[in-house]
């Protein structure tokens, strides 16, 4: 009988650990990475700073686990107003910029992964993937490679920090028609993709329509047309998160459909593709026990009550409360909440960043299905 091979060494992964570590140290601490991204003169960025020069070198990785840890450590220096600012042309220089990520990208014809590009077109080449199943509602539907699904998260955790800290760069990568940003990531909620994907995916939407003091901007002026584009983009989220049916509001889908703005895209419904359902790891045939979500149960309402509850781990859930909160904004003339209690008639006018028609067309217009959902399911089952 052959003697066995013993098992080569563990490989080391002492850039991955770096990353890491860079990443838990500067982690929520604002701007404190800006030392990073170069330093910035009246009319360039000087790029020889060795931490600089670090950071394009870091671009260069290939192996998967450094390059997931290569997004989070950007991820965490991309805290801060103007660290968010860098971060974000980082993420768009272009070939012959002082601040593009990796050269010899270029010189080999390899497609940057340190792009928005990259990016937005991953998540939109996963979502064509996930329906091709669609017409066999029998089929298994094809599956993302659980360090792929990190890799995304990742990615995503960067797409949050910069939007949430750079108006410039939310509202750039909001209006771009080659991204569809949101548009893009409501189509891959929609999509039999692990619970822990959703919950990245839903917190990167939530940054676009936050309203947030840490919004850089300069003058007072501007202040009031920060807070009118955050407002908008948060109504189309409204419409999106409406279309899409994450949470079911409805079941009427012909109304649905005839609902939605014209010359808008239709958001596909997790009713279409997701009753094959998740676990709380990755996508599979059935659900739990093999049962699969009925209409009025998909979506949020079937993957916490089937997935997450019997896990006892709520990472969709969580963020799509944030979601909800990071979309009702309250109006700028608005008293502090202190005073609700002595009159809270005062709380009474519509929020700005609320379609007041929201879903008129098949049922009460609002938010209500919403905030009941919230109340009703979530937060009064908390300790059950």
């Amino acid at each position: 009988m052959a003697a066995s091979v013993p098992a080569g060494p563990e490989p080391r992964r002492d850039t991955e650990a770096l990353f890491l570590w860079i990443t838990i140290l500067y982690n929520e601490r604002p701007d404190t990475g800006l030392r990073f991204w170069g330093r910035k003169s009246a009319n360039r960025v000087e790029m020889d700073d060795r931490l600089a020069v670090f950071l394009r070198w870091g671009s260069d990785c290939r192996e998967q686990g450094m390059i997931r840890g290569y997004f989070n450590m950007l991820s965490s220096l991309a805290c801060g107003p103007r660290a968010s600012m860098c971060a974000y042309e980082f993420m768009s220089a272009s070939e012959g910029s002082l601040m593009c990520p990796s050269r010899s990208q270029l010189a080999s014809n390899q497609a940057p992964l340190c792009s928005w590009s990259a990016l937005f077109g991953a998540l939109d080449f996963y979502a064509g993937q996930m329906r091709q199943s669609e017409p066999d509602p029998l089929a298994t539907p094809p599956e993302i490679a659980d360090n792929e699904v990190a890799l995304l998260r990742a990615f995503l955790r960067l797409c949050r920090s910069v939007v949430r800290y750079s108006y410039v760069a939310r509202t750039s990568l909001y209006d771009s028609a080659e991204y569809n940003a949101v548009f893009t990531m409501f189509n891959l909620l929609g999509c039999p993709v692990p619970v822990s994907l959703k919950a990245s995916i839903i917190d990167a939407i939530a940054a676009f329509g936050e309203l947030d003091s840490e919004i850089d901007h300069d003058e007072e002026a501007m202040s009031d047309a920060v807070r009118q584009s955050v407002n908008e983009i948060a109504r189309r989220s409204w419409e999106l998160l409406e279309q899409s049916q994450t949470l079911p509001t409805t079941n009427d889908i012909n109304a649905l459909h005839q609902a939605r703005p014209a010359g808008t895209q239709q958001v596909p419904m997790p009713e279409q593709v997701s009753r094959r359902s998740l676990t709380i790891g990755r996508g599979v045939g059935t659900g739990i026990g093999g049962s699969r979500p009925t209409m009025g149960r998909g979506g949020v309402i079937y993957e916490l009550e089937e997935i997450e509850t019997a896990v006892e781990t709520y990472p969709e859930m969580r963020a799509f409360v944030r979601l909800i909160i990071s979309l009702i904004h309250p109006s700028a003339s608005a008293p502090a909440l202190s005073n609700m209690e002595r009159d809270p008639l005062l709380y009474s006018a519509a929020s700005p960043s609320i379609p007041i028609n929201l879903g008129e067309s098949y049922r009460i217009p609002g938010i209500s299905p919403y905030i009941s959902f919230v109340l009703d399911h979530v937060l009064l089952k908390a300790d059950q």
